[in-house]
């Protein structure tokens, strides 16, 4: 598995070794001068394909599969990337960050536009590390959340004093991660981060010890936004901060007051900055037209994605939800949007969904169950690749041709009306063979192994290792138009930098053909602002 990129590159955001943007599929520099290993070591290190990868403004972050070392790319303007100078191949952060970091194994990491979130492993996984952990108990949380770069919307969680941090990584412990806040019977562990534009989410898996008063801590806890399940002893929830102008934080708790009771945020205070980690207010909603489901059945936050000015949660059922900007239909049709079409008056909720945003999160409705969501700007992308590994669902703006040319999906029933859902759906090419075995064969090499929404263009990639685009592609970050792997010995034409509106393959370098093989379940492809990755 090698790792290849194209696209927008005007500051080394590709880590190529140049900053010129590239239509062509170019390999990724993989042997960082600071990587204290052989170089083949390194570059099988590198090329795993299960490591972690964010790409924001213009840098990029990767966090290698088997030590966890965090490489990082691109404009260093802001210290977004922490490296010494900016840089056009990936580096480790060793040198740059402070003593007691040095040699971090990270989990999750985010970029936005001039800011980086890094979350580092638990405490046990961390014990491998030269820095000795304390041997006293546990920290809460069990890992620890980093920010440097800029950021004068709130985005770095550090309060409201610091909007820059200079050359240096510094600990968010603000707002819900602010240690004299920590219940002494709670314990936080950040599963992953995820960065918008200019806001964040963050996954995280709440831990209690029961009390000896089972009985009223069940009736605290039930007074809360985020319910637990008889009996459990874990739940995860959702902190964001940042920017709220459209929503794309959703509905956020106020700090409780000395009597334990919350006072309503206005609409004038929720749409603001929110400069610490701030618990979400999110409520699994069952269908209006079904029995309400027991506590017993309620299903938990999985994963989130960030869009530009919006966000989508992906709950354990499969259920999206949505909140924020809403000018291209990006958070595809709620059932309030399924009232107000029925309305007969103008209401509140009316007047909201005229303003183009939403503020709270609200379940997509006629978007069958997925397991994978992606968000660009303001398109998304969801899946089901477990049930469904051949159709990739589309919804939100198509100027460029994000949605692929997809076809729309059934309309959806509301009081006697049929509502359109805006969610198309696209299946990369089939063959057109009559024999019963190629077609079983071809649909298997269709199976999309993995998909991601760049900026305002999509990428997927197949079992068969073919690489599609589709979409903005100003800066070739959908290929150059040719279908086909060819000769480097022949004579290039000019490249084609026009959107592409319907899925389109990639040209990929000839030594992927032998490699990848036909059968490539381990490929991946990663979309950033007018970038493109693709591991094959």
């Amino acid at each position: 598995m090698r790792l290849y990129a194209f696209g927008s590159n005007g500051n080394g955001q590709l880590g190529i070794g140049s900053d010129e943007d590239t239509s062509t599929p170019q390999s990724v520099l993989n042997l960082p001068s600071n990587v204290s290993s052989s170089s083949k070591d390194a570059a099988q290190r590198y090329h795993h394909h299960h490591h972690v990868f964010a790409a924001g403004g213009n840098h990029t972050a990767i966090i290698t599969a088997q030590d966890r070392q965090l490489l990082m790319t691109g404009s260093n303007k802001d210290c977004e990337t922490l490296l010494q100078k900016p840089s056009q191949e990936f580096r480790a952060l060793d040198s740059s960050l402070p003593h007691d970091l040095l040699n971090t194994r990270w989990r999750s990491v985010a970029c936005g536009w001039a800011f980086t979130i890094a979350v580092t492993e638990t405490a046990d996984n961390n014990s491998t590390a030269r820095t000795e952990l304390p041997t006293q108990s546990p920290p809460k949380p069990i890992n620890h959340v980093f920010a440097w770069g800029s950021g004068a919307f709130g985005e770095l969680g550090l309060g409201k004093a610091t909007t820059k941090t200079g050359p240096r990584a510094i600990a968010i412990q603000t707002g819900a991660l602010d240690p004299s806040t920590w219940n002494s019977i709670d314990q936080l562990e950040v599963i992953k981060v995820a960065a918008g534009l200019r806001h964040v989410l963050m996954l995280v898996k709440e831990k209690v010890v029961r009390s000896e008063n089972a009985h009223e801590q069940e009736q605290e806890q039930e007074q809360n936004s985020s319910q637990y399940l008889s009996g459990q002893t874990s739940r995860t929830i959702l902190l964001g901060w940042g920017n709220n102008r459209q929503g794309q934080l959703g509905v956020l708790e106020r700090p409780g007051h000395q009597d334990g009771k919350q006072l309503p945020w206005t609409e004038k205070e929720l749409r603001g900055k929110f400069t610490e980690p701030t618990r979400l207010r999110i409520h699994h909603c069952a269908d209006p037209t079904t029995k309400m489901q027991s506590k017993r059945q309620l299903p938990e936050i999985v994963d989130m994605a960030c869009g530009q000015h919006h966000s989508l949660i992906l709950f354990s059922d499969g259920t999206v939800y949505a909140s924020g900007l809403n000018k291209y239909s990006q958070l595809g049709p709620s059932f309030s949007d399924l009232e107000t079409a029925t309305a007969t008056t103008s209401t509140d909720k009316e007047k909201k969904a005229r303003q183009g945003f939403r503020i709270g999160f609200e379940r997509i409705v006629g978007l069958p169950p997925v397991d994978t969501i992606s968000c660009g700007w303001n398109h998304n992308a969801a899946m089901n690749m477990k049930l469904d590994p051949t159709t990739i669902y589309l919804w939100g703006r198509d100027d460029h041709g994000q949605l692929g040319g997809g076809l729309a999906l059934q309309m959806v029933n509301a009081g006697g009306k049929s509502i359109p859902t805006g969610i198309v759906q696209v299946r990369l090419g089939h063959s057109s063979s009559n024999s019963d075995q190629n077609n079983e064969q071809d649909s298997s090499n269709k199976e999309v192994v993995s998909f991601s929404c760049g900026s305002e263009h999509m990428l997927a990639m197949t079992r068969s290792g073919d690489c599609y685009a589709w979409g903005w592609n100003e800066h070739g970050n959908c290929g150059d138009g040719a279908e086909e792997t060819v000769d480097v010995n022949m004579v290039e034409s000019e490249p084609d930098l026009k959107d592409v509106h319907q899925p389109r393959k990639v040209k990929l370098p000839l030594e992927t053909l032998s490699a990848v093989g036909s059968d490539s379940k381990s490929g991946r492809v990663m979309g950033g602002y007018g970038s493109s990755w693709a591991w094959c």
